[in-house]
């Protein structure tokens, strides 16, 4: 979370950003219990725009508003109730009920921000073709063909050696035979991917005993 604005010379100054922990990663969020973790982590800054970009990094179906109505999780996110709500009106609720006015709330694609902010710098160094990349709790590609954005969803790639190793943790996860890429490589899968490496691995009775706490922890 954190406050943008341009100065005259049309760069991007960013204040107030925190980072935190992605809601609904430990244990089910109930519908409510997911909008008030979000509305909790926006209201320090909430009366310094009218206007909120949310870069939610899930499939939606986007709205004439900019709002999102939310069609499936992925990267392990357990709040099942929400699937089916427009982010940002019920983010808009909850803002209501804690006596804030409504916002102009926008939902973007985490990826095509990034290809985005990537053209409005690379003019300056004479960068004549672009792709957005993301590489962190999931993975995605976005790149311009024709003067159209094009976000290619490549977490979702299947056309690639998979071991046995890959197809155990995604059949351990919430939507087993999707985003098979993503959990190949992407950070919030390779916590179980170590485990089910270290599983395989001849240990001695301490690694073992690791081993154990790790699968605790990943339950």
């Amino acid at each position: 979370v954190g406050v943008a604005q341009f100065n005259e010379s049309g760069k991007l100054q960013l204040d107030t950003f925190q980072k935190s922990k992605m809601v609904a990663q430990d244990g089910t969020f109930s519908k409510t219990e997911f909008f008030e973790a979000l509305a909790d982590r926006i209201l320090p800054v909430i009366n310094e725009s009218d206007a909120i970009g949310f870069c939610f990094s899930y499939p939606c179906e986007i709205q004439p508003n900019g709002d999102g109505k939310l069609l499936r999780w992925t990267k392990g996110v357990d709040a099942p109730d929400v699937v089916g709500c427009l982010i940002g009106e019920e983010l808009n609720k909850v803002f209501e009920a804690r006596g804030v006015a409504r916002k102009k709330i926008v939902l973007l694609n985490d990826t095509v921000a990034t290809l985005l902010a990537g053209v409005a710098e690379g003019a300056e160094r004479g960068a004549n073709g672009y792709v957005g990349f993301i590489l962190g709790t999931g993975t995605n590609t976005a790149y311009v063909e024709g003067g159209v954005v094009i976000n290619v969803e490549s977490g979702g790639f299947d056309q690639l050696p998979v071991a046995e190793i890959d197809r155990e943790v995604d059949g351990a996860t919430n939507n087993p035979g999707k985003q098979i890429f993503e959990k190949m490589l992407a950070g919030t899968y390779l916590g179980p991917l170590t485990l089910a490496a270290l599983k395989r691995a001849p240990l001695s009775d301490g690694g073992q005993q690791v081993v154990a706490e790790m699968d605790d922890l990943f339950v």
